[in-house]
């Protein structure tokens, strides 16, 4: 979490430069168990809830990279659950093409070789 916070608080530094006069003011509410957490994080980097609410805001936004990441792995994860099940369909084709399985052992076969 340290560095977390290092690159808000680099991040909310860097925009209060170049804020203009007059920021608009976004307000939300929180549980009790998301504020208790806000405070005591805001209290141990010595700054306020709101200041340290911005901090983490404004870097979420700032990091893209972060973003791209998460789509990529989403991209990926579904990627391979496409490759699992086309390899699946390839080795029952396989098994019973052959001759030597049944329909019902090669689903046997793949389910224990298999992941999904």
């Amino acid at each position: 979490m340290v560095n977390y916070l290092l690159v808000a608080s680099k991040a909310c530094k860097q925009v209060e430069k170049g804020m203009k006069k007059n920021p608009q003011s976004i307000a939300f509410r929180l549980d009790e168990e998301y504020r208790d957490r806000l405070e005591k994080l805001a209290e141990e980097n010595r700054v306020s809830p709101g200041q340290f609410a911005r901090m983490i805001v404004i870097s979420a936004l700032e990091d893209t990279e972060r973003l791209a990441l998460r789509k990529d792995l989403e991209e990926m994860k579904s990627a391979v659950a496409n490759l699992r099940r086309d390899l699946k369909n390839v080795a029952l084709a396989l098994l019973v093409g052959a001759g030597k399985n049944t329909a019902e052992q090669a689903n046997k076969w793949a389910k224990t070789h298999l992941r999904s």
